[in-house]
């Protein structure tokens, strides 16, 4: 009973409602970095999302099976490093909520290492 919880001084906490499917993760970008062959990503957080993987791509986005994972992660950001300083990357990120649910993959950015 949420009464007699908050009269004792006790907080009351609804029932969750199981998540059936996120949200794609929203404004990818890089931001400018001094360390040289590193790309430094940030994204929107994701409600309901524990994890986040970013993906890689140095050859072409439109080739599905030249994307490699290079992070798994619980923040909304990621330097990506080991890169060749000047080279142009595309990357995307994908959210992970519980029991593996996963989120589409996010837009595709393309940006260049430091």
């Amino acid at each position: 009973d949420p009464t007699k919880i908050l009269s004792a001084g006790f907080d009351y906490r609804k029932k969750g409602k199981p998540v059936e499917k996120l949200t794609t993760p929203e404004n990818l970008r890089a931001v400018l970095t001094t360390f040289i062959g590193t790309a430094d990503l940030r994204w929107n957080l994701v409600d309901d999302a524990n994890n986040y993987q970013v993906f890689l791509n140095g050859v072409d986005p439109e080739k599905e099976d030249s994307w490699e994972m290079v992070a798994f992660t619980s923040k909304s950001r990621y330097t990506v490093e080991g890169l060749e300083s000047g080279r142009f990357y595309w990357f995307r990120v994908q959210a992970i909520g519980r029991k593996g649910l996963l989120s589409p993959v996010s837009q595709v950015l393309k940006a260049r290492a430091a």
